[in-house]
């Protein structure tokens, strides 16, 4: 859910600052299925659990002159989740309970 949410926020930053060529990374491929099915107009119907996440990003999508969402591994998205880890750290939104492990 955490990753489907980030790339909602994702969408709406973009559009509110005026970006029109994005490209979406994520190192869950699940998630980049799903949404993929979701924007694809051709696709059956997707019935997840995050389809309003889903739903709401296919609407953005069409306000984007170009979109990709692509599937990167873990492996190679270290930099990307220490980042994502440190902003959680640095506002506060760790729990205290895995802030050592963070380290």
């Amino acid at each position: 859910m955490a990753e489907a949410m980030a790339l909602w926020l994702g969408c709406m930053e973009a559009l509110v600052f005026g970006r029109v060529k994005m490209i979406f990374a994520s190192d869950l491929l699940e998630v980049v299925n799903d949404i993929r099915a979701a924007i694809n107009p051709t696709a059956l119907a997707c019935f997840s659990p995050l389809n309003a996440f889903w739903q709401d990003i296919k609407i953005f999508v069409a306000s984007f002159e170009t979109v990709c969402f692509q599937h990167v591994p873990r492996s190679c998205n270290s930099l990307a989740d220490l980042l994502a880890k440190c902003a959680l750290q640095e506002l506060g939104l760790t729990p205290p309970l895995f802030s050592s492990l963070m380290e």
